[in-house]
C-alpha cells in the first residue's frame, strides 16, 4: 500500500502545466490519435481542456478525462517497479481508492477508471474500502468489489479491501459485507482499524472510539467471520467467482459526459446490479473496450444505462444482438457517442423510435438521498397492472411495427417495448426502474426510523431471533423492504432469455455467489434480509459429480444430484460458506 485515496490528475493542473501538456500529447500518440481525429489543425493545438470547452472541443475534453487515469497509472507503475527492485521480489503493490465509484456512481468524479487502470499489466493489484456512508445501502460496497473484479478479469490482478468496523456497522452487517467481498475475489482483507485505542487520528476515549479494540460488541462477529473464511479456505482461497452469462456495460464515456450533469443514469446502472443480485443473478461488468475487444460473445444478456457509448462498442453490441443477444436499454441510453454527438448505430435494431428525453430533475447527490427524487409520472405494466414510478427522466417511445408494448405512461404513451432484431431481442424502457426500486426501499427504512423511539438505547438483537422492524433497524441500518415487482421487471430480460443461472435460491435478498476451483466449488451466502432463515432451499449448477457438500455452520449436508445440478436446504443467519467437493 503506497497511497491512501488518490484521485486522478487534476485538470486544473494539467491545463497550466507544460510538462503535463507534452505528456498528454505523447499519450494521444501512443493510442494512435492524430490532430485530424481530435478535430484540430496540428499537434501544437492539442492541449488538455476543462469543462468550459467540452462543447467546442469534445474530443480533447474526452481524452483529458481519460488521461487522468493514465497519469495515475504511470505513477503507480513507477512505485511498483521501485519496490520490486528494492525488495528483489514481486508482490501486490496498490493504493486504497476508497469507494469513490459508489459515492455518485461515476468514475469521472474521482478521476480513476478501474477498467482503464487495470487494462494495463503494469498494475498487479487494486484495493478499496467498504466505507459507503453516503450510499443507498452499504451492500453497494459489493458493487465496488464487482467493478474491481470485472476490471481485473483481463490480467488477473489481486484484489484487497479494508473492512470498516465503525460508523454504523453492526455485528450482522460486518459479516455480510465481508462475505460479499470475499465472494467477489477479494483475497486480502484488512480490518480497519484494530487499534490500540490511543494510536491514530481516528481514536478517542475508549467509550467513543473507532478502533476494533474498543468495539467489544463487534468482537464475536469479527472472530466468527474470520473463522468461517478459514473453515472454507481450502477451496475458497484458490477459487474465483464463476463467469456470468449476464453483463452490464460500464460506459466510461457516459461517466465523462454525465459528470456534474445528472448522476441518475449511473445510479440506474448500480441499482440494476443490486436488483439482479437480490434475485441471485450473477453479473460481470464489461467496459466499452472489453466489448470492442470481443468479450461480449460469451454473454447472453446485456444491460445498458447511460447517455453515451463509444461507436466501436455500439457496433459490437448491435452485431451481438443480431446473432442472438438480449439487450436492455433504459431511458436515454446510448443516444450519444464518446464525444457526446448523436449516435444512430442502434436505430435499426430498436423496437421503437425514442423521442427526446425529458429531464425533470438532475440528481447530483449520493445514493443515500435518492428518496429526494419525486415521482413525475407512473408506468403501468400491461400484463399485470402493476405500477412503477418515473424519476428524474422520461422518454416516450413510438413502437415500430411488430414490436410488443409492455407498459405505458399515465397518458397511455408507451414506456416499455420489446422486439426482435435478427436472432436477438431488444428492450427499450422510457424510465429508470432501478433507482425507483431503491427509492422505495429507502423510504420504507426511513419510515421505520421515524417510528422507532430512543434507537440509541436499543441493543442489537441476537442474530438467531426473528424481530420486528423497530429492532431490525438496530440490527442493520440498511433498507430491506424492496418492491418485488420492480425487481421482477428488471430481471425479466434474463428470465425471458432462459439464462441457466448457477445458483437458484428460495429467498430473495440473499447474496448467493458460486466460486470455482479445480477440486470443488464454494457457495458464499450473505443474508441481506437481516432476519434468520429457518429453511433456505438452494439449487446449484455443478461442474462435476459431487462427493460431498459441507456447510461451515451446518456440517455435512444431504443433497440430491440430477442433470448437472444439486439441491439441498440449510438454515441461515448472517453468513455461511457451503463447500462442494467433486469426485
Amino acid at each position: 500500500m503506497t497511497m491512501d485515496e488518490p484521485g486522478g490528475l487534476s485538470v486544473e493542473h494539467m491545463i497550466s502545466c507544460p510538462v503535463c501538456t507534452e505528456c498528454f500529447r505523447n499519450y494521444l500518440k501512443e493510442i494512435k490519435q492524430s490532430p485530424a481525429s481530435l478535430n484540430v489543425g496540428d499537434w501544437a493545438s492539442v492541449k488538455p481542456v476543462d469543462s468550459t470547452q467540452k462543447d467546442t472541443q469534445p474530443e480533447l475534453f474526452y481524452f483529458t478525462q481519460k488521461f487522468r487515469t493514465y497519469a495515475v497509472g504511470k505513477v503507480l507503475s513507477i512505485q511498483r517497479k521501485s519496490l520490486e527492485t528494492a525488495y528483489g521480489a514481486k508482490f501486490p503493490v496498490n493504493v486504497n481508492f476508497s469507494d469513490g465509484a459508489v459515492a455518485v456512481a461515476n468514475f469521472g468524479c474521482i478521476g480513476v477508471d478501474y477498467f482503464d487502470l487495470l487494462d494495463s499489466d503494469e498494475q498487479n493489484s487494486i484495493w478499496s474500502e467498504d466505507w459507503a456512508n453516503g450510499s443507498s445501502t452499504r451492500q453497494c460496497t459489493s458493487y465496488n468489489s464487482e467493478l474491481m473484479r470485472s476490471a481485473a478479469m483481463k490480467h488477473n490482478q489481486v484484489l484487497g479491501h479494508y473492512l470498516i468496523g465503525y460508523s454504523g456497522r453492526t455485528s450482522w452487517t460486518m459479516k455480510t459485507y465481508t462475505a460479499s467481498h470475499v465472494a467477489r475475489d477479494n483475497k486480502i482483507l484488512n480490518a480497519y482499524w484494530y487499534g490500540p485505542v490511543w494510536s491514530a487520528h481516528e481514536a478517542g476515549p475508549p467509550w467513543n472510539n473507532h478502533s476494533i479494540q474498543a468495539r467489544t460488541d463487534m468482537w464475536y462477529s469479527l472472530a466468527e467471520i474470520v473463522r468461517e473464511i478459514g473453515a472454507a479456505e481450502d477451496l475458497l482461497y484458490p477459487a474465483k467467482k464463476r463467469k456470468s452469462e449476464v453483463a452490464i456495460c460500464y460506459s466510461s464515456s457516459a461517466d465523462i459526459w454525465e459528470m456534474g450533469q445528472n448522476y441518475a443514469y449511473g445510479f440506474e446502472r448500480m441499482h440494476t446490479w443490486l436488483a439482479l443480485t437480490h434475485n441471485q443473478i450473477p453479473v460481470d461488468f464489461l467496459s466499452e473496450k472489453m466489448i470492442e475487444d470481443g468479450w461480449l460473445k460469451n454473454y447472453r444478456v446485456l444491460y445498458f444505462s447511460g447517455t453515451a457509448i463509444s461507436e466501436k462498442a455500439a457496433i459490437e453490441i448491435k452485431n451481438w444482438v443480431l446473432k442472438g443477444g438480449t439487450l436492455f436499454l433504459s431511458a436515454g441510453a446510448a443516444m450519444k457517442n464518446q464525444y457526446n454527438r448523436k449516435l444512430d448505430i442502434f436505430d435499426s435494431i430498436l423496437p421503437a423510435e425514442r423521442l427526446p428525453v425529458q429531464e425533470f430533475a438532475k440528481f447530483l447527490y449520493s445514493g443515500r438521498y435518492l428518496d429526494y427524487l419525486k415521482p413525475e409520472d407512473t408506468v403501468t405494466l400491461k400484463q399485470t397492472g402493476e405500477t412503477f414510478d418515473v424519476l428524474s427522466v422520461k422518454q416516450v417511445l413510438k413502437p415500430k411495427q411488430g414490436s410488443q408494448i409492455l407498459a405505458t405512461f399515465s397518458d397511455s404513451t408507451v414506456a416499455l417495448v420489446a422486439g426482435k432484431a435478427g436472432k436477438g431481442t431488444v428492450y427499450c424502457a422510457g424510465f429508470l426502474p432501478a433507482i425507483a426500486y431503491m427509492r422505495i426501499a429507502l423510504i420504507a427504512r426511513n419510515e421505520v426510523m421515524k417510528q422507532t423511539e430512543d434507537i440509541d438505547k436499543i441493543s442489537e438483537p441476537d442474530p438467531s431471533s426473528i424481530v420486528s422492524d423497530a429492532l431490525l433497524i438496530k440490527r442493520a441500518f440498511e433498507p430491506w423492504k424492496y418492491p418485488e415487482h420492480y425487481r421482477n421487471l428488471i430481471c425479466m430480460p434474463v428470465y425471458n432469455a432462459k439464462v441457466d443461472l448457477p445458483v437458484i435460491c428460495s429467498v430473495p435478498l440473499v447474496d448467493a455467489v458460486i466460486m470455482d476451483t479445480e477440486n470443488g466449488s464454494v457457495v458464499v451466502l450473505s443474508n441481506y434480509t437481516f432476519q434468520p432463515i429457518k429453511k433456505l432451499d438452494l439449487e446449484v449448477k455443478v461442474l462435476k459429480r459431487v462427493k460431498k457438500v459441507e456447510s461451515v455452520h451446518n456440517g455435512i449436508i444431504e443433497f440430491v444430484q440430477k442433470s448437472g445440478r444439486i439441491k439441498f436446504s440449510i438454515g441461515l443467519k448472517e453468513t455461511d460458506f457451503v463447500k462442494i467437493y467433486y469426485r
